[in-house]
């Protein structure tokens, strides 16, 4: 892993960046732009008192991901999305009595799915 922040990633190398409840930095984001391709596995879990805003969130949601159970989604996304659709759902909490909870992750995720429950996979899109 290289160690300084003006330097792109070779291919095949690991880049660590952000951290976990801050903002990236703008070197970051540089970083980012040109590998900003890259989709994560997102599972987006939550509680919601009101019925509306319920039914709101999971409309909101359908446009990025797959229904897997009453109040849980599955979304590959790149990082871009994921930021837009964190937008795009936070307006719909009350944090003091709603909850929400977001996985963004990456690599080969193991998932096991058991019962009448459709395996949710990254589509793969070749432009030639």
């Amino acid at each position: 892993m290289k160690e300084g922040k003006d330097e792109i990633p070779e291919i095949g190398e690991t880049w660590f960046l952000g951290r976990q409840g801050e903002e990236y930095t703008f070197e970051e984001y540089e970083v980012l732009s040109k590998v900003g391709n890259r989709t994560y596995l997102i599972v987006i879990i939550y509680d919601v008192v009101d019925n509306k805003k319920r039914y709101r969130i999971a409309k909101t949601l359908k446009g990025y991901g797959t229904w897997v159970q009453r109040s849980a989604f599955e979304c590959h996304l790149t990082l871009k999305q994921y930021e837009k659709m964190m937008k795009d759902i936070k307006q719909y909490f009350d944090f003091n009595v709603d909850m929400l909870r977001v996985y963004r992750l990456t690599g080969q995720a193991d998932i096991q799915v058991y019962g009448k429950i459709e395996m949710t996979e990254e589509e793969e899109l070749i432009i030639i």
